[in-house]
């Protein structure tokens, strides 16, 4: 490991580095509170200027593989820290006050970024956090220490209810598929089905299908949904049929053209958009005329 690069202000610094890893938390932890014990036993900030061959002799730290003049200005901090800089400094590390790491990030490969604050910065940083945490605790009608069982308490209750609406989804959804397969016609023995499911997403199109699919059982099935403007399109059709007599993919393909779109996928299930929210039962159509076509060809 070594420097890769830095900026240093009165209340702030950067320090880029080369690892191979992010740091962890717990080595981010480790980092404060060396650099803090550091700046707590207050050691005196000294310079010299002198010969390069003699800061190295005596142990200085020279970084990013400058080139240095004869004579140099060595740091010197306590018993610990020795290092070729030119920069200026202060008389005590006591002066830094605290230091706190708020960031660390890659920033090319293999060379990891900190960034740290002190003083009046690290002051303003903290009051804006304790500001958001009172906030937050308002929010959850939490006391000070509460915050973070009662986020938790309030996640967990988020799950349980997300389950809720899964089962009640799936109930609808065995409703729905008894009152669609009215709908149903039949060819050359493929049962054929194709309908609008307006507002329901991709996932919930994909459950619909599979259970259509099992209740109906050989068959070709197309289903719609517009939401936000926007078409999509499932076609899915049982493995006995799949990639023999229809494909799914083509179909699908075929079908999205009429709305002004594109797709595919496999033989059995593929999905399409479109953005023609107008002409999806047209594709409905299209889509009985072309199982029709196929079939009786097969």
């Amino acid at each position: 490991m070594k420097q890769a690069g830095s900026l240093v202000a009165p209340d702030r610094l950067r320090f880029d580095f080369t690892h191979f890893a992010p740091l962890t938390p717990q080595e981010l932890k480790r980092v404060e509170d060396l650099v803090n014990e550091r700046i707590w036993e207050d050691h005196p900030v000294e310079t010299l200027v002198t010969d390069l061959e003699k800061a190295m002799e005596m142990g200085a730290m020279a970084l990013f593989d400058e080139k240095y003049e004869d004579k140099v200005r060595l740091v010197m901090v306590g018993d610990f820290s020795k290092e070729l800089c030119a920069g200026t400094h202060v008389k005590r590390t006591g002066n830094i006050g605290m230091f706190r790491i708020v960031h660390e990030v890659g920033v090319a490969a293999g060379v990891r970024r900190i960034e740290a604050l002190a003083r009046g910065a690290l002051l303003e940083h903290i009051r804006g956090e304790d500001a958001a945490m009172r906030a937050i605790g308002g929010l959850l009608k939490a006391k000070p220490g509460e915050e973070l069982s009662r986020v938790e308490r309030l996640l967990a209750q988020v799950k349980e209810l997300e389950k809720e609406i899964s089962r009640l989804k799936d109930r609808l959804a065995s409703q729905a598929t008894g009152d669609i397969l009215s709908d149903v016609g039949e060819v050359n023995g493929v049962k054929v089905l194709a309908v609008r499911m307006d507002g329901t997403d991709v996932e919930g199109l994909r459950a619909m299908a599979d259970r259509l699919r099992q209740k109906l059982g050989t068959s070709a099935v197309l289903l719609a949904s517009v939401s936000e403007g926007k078409v999509t399109l499932l076609c899915a059709l049982t493995k006995d049929i799949a990639g023999k007599r229809l494909h799914a993919g083509e179909l699908v393909k075929a079908v999205a053209k009429v709305v002004g779109g594109g797709g595919g996928g496999r033989p059995d299930m593929a999905q399409a958009g479109g953005r023609d929210t107008s002409k999806v039962d047209e594709a409905i159509e299209l889509f009985y005329g072309l199982v029709r076509e196929k079939l009786a060809s097969s």
